[in-house]
């Protein structure tokens, strides 16, 4: 009975001891299964990390190349108008001659561009700069005052102004009435044309720049004064020996240029046509100049007892005229 006994108590004991051993293979099997999914989390999660950071530089630099070929296709398209800036007189000029350009704004579209006249109309800007790259002049103050007198008067924005397809507008400016080039050197004109909302607003101070629609630039080489260079600058457009040099420039504007001379060399032509035309301008011009000759002269035109004479003595007593984009675009 006892050896029966001993038996069911040992095979108790052996059966605990199994169980025992079954749940601690259980358990060890659960752990391992918990780790393995944990390192597993953690080995995706940081292969995520790496494919992201590997991704990244990839995408942005995707994005970069995007948009420089985008900046590269608008850049390649033609704009609505382009515009050219050709000197009329020579690149070169001796200190104090005259400086005439041609102005072109050209429809590069296959249909007409219309606005309305001195309102609307796309306004320039004429900057010279020196060798250095140091702005000398500038005709944003000149416009500035010109189109808030235009916008203050609407009646005179009435009338309607076309480029036709593949044509251009054109205009004569007299640059030397803005700058006379009295300073030899290197020069770059700048010509700007801007899209502008409200008429008095260019590059206004207290808001952004209107978007550039156009722009060109030429240079310009001054030469040291030289009397006798200056005398042929003035004879060659006063009677140009080549029709080409001013071809379809009426010989009124090529006066004008004339009247932007700021010496005493030009006196005999300011005289001649202040006799022959009865001119008010030349008068204006030798009382810019000043010196004792230009006001001898002005004292025997104040002299006459006509129209002349009225216009002479004007310009001997009032203050000299400040110069506006009248004086400068010739047309």
């Amino acid at each position: 009975m006892n050896k029966g006994i001993s038996r069911i108590i040992q095979r108790g004991l052996l059966l605990r001891v199994a169980i025992g051993a079954a749940i601690l293979i259980v358990l060890a099997l659960t752990i391992f299964s918990h780790g393995s999914r944990q390192i597993a989390l953690l080995t995706a999660k940081q292969t995520g990390l790496l494919r992201t950071k590997q991704i990244a530089p990839l995408q942005a630099e995707a994005e970069e190349q995007r948009l420089k070929a985008k900046a590269a296709e608008e850049e390649a398209q033609p704009p609505e108008l382009a515009l050219t800036l050709t000197l009329l007189t020579p690149d070169e000029v001796p200190a104090l001659a005259p400086v005439v350009a041609r102005v072109s704004l050209h429809n590069t579209t296959a249909d007409p561009i219309t606005f309305v006249e001195d309102y609307t109309v796309n306004p320039f800007v004429l900057e010279i700069l020196d060798e250095r790259g140091v702005l000398v002049a500038s005709t944003n103050p000149l416009m500035q005052t010109l189109l808030q007198e235009r916008a203050r008067h609407a009646e005179w924005c009435s009338g309607i102004s076309t480029i036709a397809a593949g044509k251009s507008r054109d205009e004569i400016w007299v640059i030397s009435v803005l700058y006379p080039f009295d300073k030899p050197g290197k020069y770059e004109l700048r010509m700007t044309c801007y899209k502008r909302e409200e008429p008095w607003k260019i590059n206004a101070q207290d808001g952004e720049e209107p978007p550039l629609i156009a722009q060109d630039a030429v240079p310009l080489t001054v030469r040291p004064f030289d009397r006798e260079a200056l005398e042929k600058s003035c004879e060659d457009i006063f009677a140009p020996t080549d029709p080409g040099d001013f071809k379809g420039v009426l010989s009124n504007t090529r006066m004008a240029a004339l009247y932007s001379v700021r010496h005493d060399v030009v006196l005999p032509y300011l005289d001649w046509m202040a006799r022959a035309w009865n001119s008010s301008d030349a008068c204006q011009a030798m009382r810019r100049i000043g010196s004792e000759r230009a006001e001898e002269l002005l004292a025997q035109l104040a002299s006459r007892k006509n129209a002349l004479g009225q216009a002479a003595r004007q310009a001997m007593e009032s203050p000299i005229k400040e110069i506006s984009m009248r004086d400068i675009i010739a047309r």
